[in-house]
């Protein structure tokens, strides 16, 4: 045991005594060794044979895939740092578009209100009318209807040229006078108003009658002659008697009561009322 045991620092040291001159020879002819090792790659990728063609495919294939595991990484963090921008990019195109979408629903809504305003004003204007008057158009801005009234208050009154006893019409036909005047608004009776009767004619048949409100929807044609037998839905407008409306104004038609009773279908739609017209006389 003692002799085995004893030759082994010898051989160690025999190898030991070894190596030190092919490390000093390495280290020193090192620089040669990379060089001609280097002129033997390029002398070896010169040569076109099948196996110096596995060889540098066997290398190229190693350096891709060292290449790409390398490059992975980078990858990886220029992607996610598109995405951030691409997300902070589209987050605040969304919100200036949702901006924009609301300030466009606004105008949108505005113009909409703007363009029903404008055909009801319009279809106003082109009622057929004598052309000794002229139109001043105005708003409903109250509704003073009660149990034994109708009326309605516009919003122009001596400042717009609005006087007591104009007639007021609507879109499609006339829907009552004025009564009261202030400097501002003005009150207007309408023609369901208990206290409203004015003169009017049948259209086709020719009958005269009083047109009477009776605080509903529909007034009532009174003081008619015995022989009268009016036409169902034909016309009825205003004669002109007594100057209270200009002649030929157009109110609704004809309906027959089951007991007899004939009364006008108005033309106007009360509870649509927003704009109507006061007619004035053309003094040109």
């Amino acid at each position: 045991m003692s002799r085995g045991a004893s030759a082994l620092p010898s051989k160690t040291s025999f190898i030991l005594y070894l190596s030190r001159p092919l490390k000093a020879f390495i280290l020193r002819f090192s620089l040669a060794l990379c060089l001609m090792l280097a002129l033997l790659a390029l002398f070896v990728s010169k040569i076109d044979s099948p196996f110096t063609r596995q060889v540098k495919l066997y290398v190229a294939d190693t350096y891709a895939s060292i290449t790409s595991f390398l490059v992975a990484p980078i990858n990886a963090v220029s992607s996610l740092g598109d995405t951030v921008d691409t997300y902070f990019f589209v987050h605040s195109e969304n919100k200036l578009l949702k901006n924009q979408n609301q300030e466009l629903s606004q105008q949108l809504a505005v113009l909409s209100q703007v363009k029903v305003e404008n055909e009801r004003l319009r279809s106003l204007l082109s009622m057929v009318e004598p052309m000794r008057y002229r139109h001043i158009s105005t708003t409903i801005v109250g509704d003073a209807s009660g149990p034994y009234i109708r009326s309605i208050l516009v919003d122009k009154g001596t400042n717009g040229d609005i006087l007591k006893g104009q007639a007021v019409m609507a879109s499609k036909g006339l829907i009552g006078r004025v009564t009261e005047v202030g400097s501002r608004s003005a009150r207007v009776l309408l023609l369901t108003d208990i206290h409203s009767k004015i003169p009017v004619i049948t259209a086709l048949s020719r009958h005269r009658a009083i047109m009477a409100g009776k605080n509903q929807h529909d007034p009532q044609l009174l003081y008619l002659s015995k022989d009268a037998k009016l036409i169902e839905n034909e016309e009825i407008v205003t004669t002109g008697d007594g100057n209270l409306f200009p002649p030929n104004l157009p109110i609704g038609v004809v309906t027959v009561h089951p007991d007899g009773g004939y009364f006008v279908k108005p033309y106007v739609a009360w509870h649509e009322l927003e704009h109507v017209s006061v007619l004035m006389e053309d003094q040109s």
